[in-house]
């Protein structure tokens, strides 16, 4: 059975083609960030580059039901809010199952990774946002809203100081990793010019210190 298999982040889609068990056609396209059309459209052209399948398997981020089919909230893709996956098999004329991003990720480390033999235990997923899949009793936990585990979306400041900015989704994002290590690097280039003008001990002492912290 060939399975086509499409990891979706924020930032990336990553897909691959599953044949009994040996993967094939590796590879990624950026997400596309406007419509839910645009999407669509994205995994149609990768799924011509893959000939015939039997089936896909989608890992989204956000909050379904994956016995519905059904994706109550997009998470970092708001434009599949209440989106009933069942039209996805319609357009694409094959069998979809889905699951949340994070409780994918738990899933493969329970089944294949360092989670074997666990029967309580936590999976986090860094990327557009926190992801998080809990393991418990050796099974995996969703929760009576289909949010268990779900870190992006815990309130880590004030709301109506930050908005989404204060998700810890958003903070603990490798995005505002990024951001961040960009601003301290850009910082540590001022500082470096302003030595070459002067104010060498401080200056140098101050850059190394900087340094360090990025490096950290």
């Amino acid at each position: 059975m060939k399975i086509a298999t499409f990891d979706v982040g924020g930032t990336f889609i990553k897909y691959a083609l599953m044949h009994n068990d040996i993967m094939s056609l590796q590879g990624k396209v950026s997400t596309p960030r406007d419509n839910q059309e645009h999407f669509l459209q994205t995994i149609e052209d990768v799924l011509k580059q893959m000939g015939t399948v039997d089936g896909i398997a989608f890992s989204l981020p956000g909050v379904i039901d994956v016995d519905k089919k059904y994706i109550f909230a997009g998470g970092s893709l708001a434009y599949n809010n209440h989106t009933d996956m069942k039209e996805w098999e319609r357009r694409f004329q094959l069998p979809i199952e889905v699951e949340n991003d994070a409780r994918s990720a738990a899933l493969a480390e329970l089944k294949t990774g360092h989670m074997q033999d666990i029967q309580n235990g936590l999976v986090i997923t860094f990327g557009t946002g926190v992801g998080g899949g809990i393991i418990l009793n050796g099974n995996i936990y969703k929760g009576s809203h289909l949010i268990g585990g779900e870190l992006s979306v815990i309130f880590s400041k004030d709301m109506k100081t930050y908005g989404t900015k204060g998700f810890f989704g958003a903070i603990g994002s490798i995005a505002n990793l990024v951001d961040k290590i960009a601003k301290k690097k850009a910082l540590i280039r001022k500082m470096e010019k302003q030595y070459l003008n002067g104010f060498k001990t401080e200056i140098l002492l101050l850059v190394k210190y900087l340094k360090i912290i990025v490096m950290k």
